[in-house]
């Protein structure tokens, strides 16, 4: 197997993909994670509420994957469920799909997995945020 070092290219880590010119990019890799696990996660990391369900809605409806389509395409994007993998299942999976042109998206659907209660009271912590 290839080492990623050597296709030339380089990682870039970050949520504001919309300021990279999108020349630059061979693929953009959205990791994505369950909207339970990632709500539990920034509340351990005592992130303020409000940020913490903005967050957690965003990962519901997709909002990152929307995003990097919208600007790269469909053929740029490769969408990884990183809920319950290790670090090196992920890279993994990047790289295997990387080596092989093989964009991938449409992975996850959590509105079709997430407890419609859970969905509610997202929607009225956000209501409550918003005043």
């Amino acid at each position: 197997m290839r080492r990623l070092s050597d296709l030339g290219s380089y990682i870039i880590d970050t949520v504001a993909i919309n300021l990279i010119d999108k020349a630059l990019i061979d693929w953009c890799i959205v990791l994505r994670l369950n909207p339970t696990e990632l709500m539990r996660r920034l509340i351990t990391r005592n992130w303020p509420r409000c940020k913490v369900i903005e967050n957690v809605l965003a990962e519901v409806v997709g909002s990152s994957l929307s995003m990097a389509i919208d600007l790269f395409g469909k053929d740029k994007v490769i969408e990884v469920d990183t809920t319950g993998k290790s670090v090196q299942e992920i890279v993994k999976y990047v790289i295997d799909h990387v080596l092989k042109g093989d964009p991938i998206n449409g992975v996850v659907d959590w509105l079709d997995i997430l407890d419609t209660g859970f969905l509610v009271g997202l929607d009225k912590e956000l209501d409550e945020c918003s005043t």
